[in-house]
């Protein structure tokens, strides 16, 4: 398994240490789960951006009047 070393604030290595003993979880498998969690979502979001961008240039765009009702009936 490859290996990488980071560099944390010492309040984020406070809290990951807090966490490890409450949890009775490794460094190791905190450090790896927050990380695949990060990168999901920035991949997801990046995704959706990008998908967003796609529909953007190939004239899939809705009006200011459509956007307000959607933003609208979100709020409701």
């Amino acid at each position: 398994m490859p290996s990488i070393t980071i560099e944390i604030s010492e309040h984020a290595a406070g809290r990951l240490e807090q966490l490890c003993r409450k949890s009775r979880q490794s460094h190791h498998l905190i450090a790896e789960r927050a990380i695949e969690l990060f990168v999901d979502t920035e991949e997801w979001q990046l995704s959706d951006i990008e998908h967003g961008l796609s529909d953007a240039r190939d004239g899939h765009l809705i009006s200011e009047e459509q956007a307000g009702q959607v933003f609208n009936q979100l709020l409701s």
